[in-house]
């Protein structure tokens, strides 16, 4: 899926993906395949999380070993999306997943696997952003980007 690197640069691999209306949901398969692909680590920040199928797979995903971060607002300013993601946090914990409330709003939309993979930008794990909206994504290929996610979303939430 990346280009190939030229020796000696420093690269950090990225693909742009950008979901539709209708059919054309790339950004839709590739959070899929993030969560279905996770071996060690996962870490998912999104301040909507109410799609089951979703939700479905980030709890496969702890229930196979892997080690699932949810980071979510403490305050959402959506009070529907937050009681329809809370429903779901019972199930989430039992599966061993790890739900982190970030102590403001958080915004961010952000999925990391093993440390290498991060897909970020604006792509909520709700039906609309998923299914019907436009939206649009990057994909990244970097321990480092990976390291400074962590620095940067583990701090205020742990």
């Amino acid at each position: 899926m990346f280009p190939a690197a030229e020796e000696g640069q420093d690269v950090v691999p990225a693909v742009v993906l950008h979901n539709a209306p209708g059919g054309f949901r790339p950004i839709t398969d590739r959070i899929a395949r993030l969560l279905d692909d996770a071996d060690e680590t996962l870490d998912v920040v999104n301040p909507y999380v109410t799609d089951r199928g979703m939700i479905r797979r980030i709890e496969r995903a702890a229930r196979r070993g892997v080690r699932v971060r949810l980071f979510v607002p403490a305050n959402a300013n959506n009070w529907a999306c937050a009681a329809a993601q809370q429903f779901h946090h019972a199930r989430l914990l039992d599966a061993g997943v790890r739900i982190l409330e970030y102590p403001t709003m958080l915004h961010a939309k952000a999925f990391v696997r093993d440390g290498e993979e991060l897909l970020a930008g604006t792509c909520n794990l709700e039906a609309w952003s998923l299914k019907r909206f436009f939206e649009i994504d990057v994909l990244i290929r970097s321990d480092a980007v990976a390291t400074e996610f962590e620095e940067r979303f583990s701090a205020p939430a742990e």
